[in-house]
């Protein structure tokens, strides 16, 4: 689980205490292995974050087969080949998962972009704006 560094007051002795101190608990992987709604209900996150961890684990689950069948068709429309429409479909996968916990989470989800980016700072940033795409897309499409 992430945890924001904010706190309320200064940091205490024990472990304990200092997480008490915390003003903003991010969900994270394993509280989406279970299922999204309790999840975040027992952690009462304000942020969140879609990595593909999260994403593998929770699409496993068959409430959530609806979102992989949005994603694919995306990425048969949206695919010149099979290459490009996985990736399609894995970017729309991503804003699914970034909506449904929108719904419950009130801050913000961050995305994560493959870590074959890390060292190519445009690719990174191409991927991003592609994403934000994808959610701008799926937002005006409702």
């Amino acid at each position: 689980m992430y945890v924001s560094i904010h706190h309320k007051s200064p940091p205490r002795t024990s472990i304990n205490a200092s997480l008490h101190s915390l003003r903003h608990f991010l969900i994270s992987q394993q509280q989406l292995t279970f299922s999204l709604p309790p999840a975040i209900a027992a952690y009462k996150p304000q942020d969140a974050t879609t990595n593909p961890s999260l994403i593998l684990a929770a699409s496993k689950k068959a409430e959530y087969a609806k979102l992989i069948d949005n994603a694919i068709a995306y990425g048969k429309e949206h695919g010149k080949n099979i290459d490009d429409q996985v990736d399609a479909a894995l970017d729309r996968l991503l804003v699914e998962f970034g909506k449904e916990i929108l719904k419950i989470v009130p801050g913000k989800v961050s995305t994560e972009v493959d870590a074959r980016f890390s060292f190519d700072t445009k690719a990174t940033i191409d991927k991003a704006l592609h994403i934000l795409e994808v959610s701008v897309e799926t937002i005006l499409a409702r």
